[in-house]
Order: structure tokens, then sequence, then C-alpha cells
């Protein structure tokens, strides 16, 4: 539509390089850092957890706008965390 021909090979090569800093991302080994900032987010990081290896300990350092109710963000990730 804006008269560019990308062809489809390209997009999907696009796609495949494509990737969200701050999602899931191992900052160092055993150092992990998600974007997770609402109940959904925080959801599918439990769900991740749920099948990672537990380490000795796991300590998690979070941080929210006010406009967020703090209980319901935290409380899916509190069975990962000591």
């Amino acid at each position: 539509r804006q008269g560019f021909d990308i062809p489809d090979a390209a997009i999907k090569a696009g796609f495949e390089k494509l990737r969200f800093g701050g999602r899931l991302e191992e900052l160092a080994p055993g150092l992990w850092a998600d974007g997770a900032h609402n109940e959904h987010g925080t959801a599918a990081l439990a769900a991740w957890l749920k099948d990672r290896p537990r380490p000795k300990s796991r300590i998690l350092l979070g941080g929210m706008g006010s406009g967020r109710d703090p209980k319901a963000v935290i409380t899916p990730l509190l069975p990962y965390f000591d």
C-alpha cells in the first residue's frame, strides 16, 4: 500500500531476527530480565518459570507505575521467588 515491493521471504527473515529486549532476556548467566508489567505478562512469566530448573535462590526485583494493582501483578510470581 505504501509503494514498497518487499518479498514475503524478506518479511519472514525479518521476523525471524526480531527480538524484544527485556522480554525474557538473559543479561548474564542466571540474571534474567522481563518487561512483564500487567497481570497477563506476569502470568506468562510464571508459566515460563514453572518449567525452568529452580536455582538455589530466586530474587524478584520489580517496579511499576501507580496505575497498576501490585497484588494482582505480583501474585502469579510469588510461588517462584524467595
